[in-house]
């Protein structure tokens, strides 16, 4: 007996059979597509929820922590001309943060706008740099609890007439590039000119040259400034502030184990009153940029419970 195949026969052309070897072959394809979607769908979900985790497990195995800081911004971030180390306020919450963690703590200089690129390349694992919390900065990063409170105000050379923003129609002001100085200053005085500086000594190295009337910023980096100064006496500090400008530490977004365990070690370190001896040693009473305070850091609801009466978390 002789077997013919489907061109011989025409079985196979037309009819049940080739409506049944279709149906056979679409359930093949689909079949396939759909064990591939779901190996796609497993495969995402592994690597979310290794993000999610991944940082906290990173900086374990890595033994520290790599925080973003200023270091041209006296008293936050600034580096010691005798020892060429970073130091100030930053730095040394920096250094609190990560031995809360049980981390070793290394300091990465960066500008206002390098900073968030910078976090986002993984170049650093937090930014600690005097920032601002704004809302259009959460479209790239997360934020912290606020640990700073300021407001943006002017410095001014003595004798020259400026006592309020009002006094700066028709006169140019200096800010610093990837601020938020500018977005108030335009707001508030849409009459001034604005020139943008890559950082907060060149703004006030211009103010001295007589290019600019007036450098804006908030209040404690002019009181570094001025104190830095030979002659501070030169310098004021004046008019209202123009603006509320929460610091807070920038975080990789979508990594809220992260981002609650930075801020627990914030109220960690608020609770034991560690908080207050680095507020002192740079802004107390005694220093150049003596700035009294009675803000008190936001604590979440059952931290104090577990605390003694001395403020010292238990265990």
């Amino acid at each position: 007996m002789k077997f013919r195949n489907h061109k011989q026969t025409g079985l196979a052309s037309t009819g049940p059979l080739l409506h049944a070897t279709r149906m056979v072959q679409r359930y093949s394809f689909h079949s396939c597509a759909c064990s591939i979607l779901l190996a796609c769908v497993l495969l995402l979900g592994l690597c979310c929820s290794g993000n999610a985790a991944g940082k906290l497990d990173e900086l374990a195995q890595r033994g520290e922590l790599v925080c973003g800081v200023r270091s041209t911004v006296y008293p936050f971030g600034f580096i010691n001309p005798r020892t060429n180390d970073l130091e100030g306020f930053d730095v040394d919450l920096g250094k609190a943060i990560a031995a809360d963690l049980g981390l070793r703590a290394r300091f990465m200089a960066v500008s206002s706008l390098e900073r968030i690129p910078a976090l986002l390349r993984g170049d650093i694992d937090l930014i600690v740099a005097a920032m601002t919390h704004q809302f259009d900065r959460e479209s790239q990063i997360d934020f912290s609890l606020t640990y700073f409170m300021d407001g943006q105000r002017l410095l001014v050379r003595n004798g020259q007439g400026i006592r309020s923003i009002s006094d700066l129609a028709g006169k140019t002001v200096g800010v610093t590039q990837g601020s938020t100085a500018e977005k108030n200053l335009s707001a508030i005085q849409p009459n001034c000119h604005i020139r943008e500086f890559p950082n907060y000594i060149a703004s006030f190295l211009a103010l001295k040259k007589g290019l600019i009337s007036a450098v804006s910023t908030d209040s404690t980096i002019l009181l570094g400034l001025k104190a830095a100064d030979p002659n501070p006496y030169l310098w004021d500090i004046v008019g209202a502030y123009m603006s509320d400008e929460p610091y807070a530490i920038g975080l990789p977004q979508n990594d809220s184990a992260y981002r609650d365990r930075i801020n627990y070690a914030l109220s960690r370190i608020w609770l034991r009153g560690e908080y207050m001896e680095i507020y002192n040693r740079w802004f107390g009473a005694g220093t150049p940029t003596y700035l009294p305070t009675d803000w008190k850091m936001e604590i979440w609801p059952g931290q104090l419970k577990n605390a003694d009466s001395k403020g010292t978390l238990r265990p």
